[in-house]
């Protein structure tokens, strides 16, 4: 894992991530519009959570960190069948390598994820339906750019006999 080489990034390559999100969820719609409709319901249910005495804030405000995280996964999942495969910690460990190694990109890429985040919980948290799924799908794809494909090896000719 801290062996692999890492991309060089472009203040482009954002956009493009998002854009990579987009075409996975109109690809694979059901299981992101799921996860996405998750994200809106929390959204809802925080919110009315701070209707009411801090206990019940506290309570939710903690499942809805603990499950946003596990309903990314299910989305990376989604995007990596589409791919290839790798584990969730070195996908993780290596993100922070990435963000050490291109500081300025992968600000600009957390900027998008608050930007878009912040916009999808405006009308309702309503947002999160289509928000939520593409910045899922478009993590994974951020994570396949910097991270590129290993290189299949060629079969040894010496090896082969005649």
């Amino acid at each position: 894992m801290f062996s692999l080489t890492l991309a060089s990034l472009s203040p482009a390559d954002p956009l493009r991530w998002l854009a990579q999100g987009w075409r996975d969820l109109v690809r694979c719609p059901r299981i992101g519009l799921f996860c996405g409709a998750c994200f809106a319901l929390m959204g809802q249910a925080l919110w009315q959570a701070f209707q009411h005495p801090p206990a019940y804030v506290l309570a939710l405000s903690a499942g809805f960190l603990r499950m946003g995280p596990f309903l990314a996964l299910g989305l990376y999942d989604a995007s990596r069948a589409l791919d290839r495969q790798t584990d969730a910690e070195s996908a993780a460990l290596t993100s922070l390598r990435a963000g050490l190694q291109n500081p300025g990109v992968m600000f600009l890429w957390g900027a998008l994820i608050t930007g878009l985040c912040a916009l999808a919980m405006l009308p309702a948290f309503l947002g999160l339906l289509v928000v939520g799924p593409v910045l899922g799908h478009a993590t994974w794809h951020a994570y396949r750019h910097i991270v590129p494909a290993p290189v299949a090896a060629l079969p040894d000719k010496s090896a082969v006999t005649p």
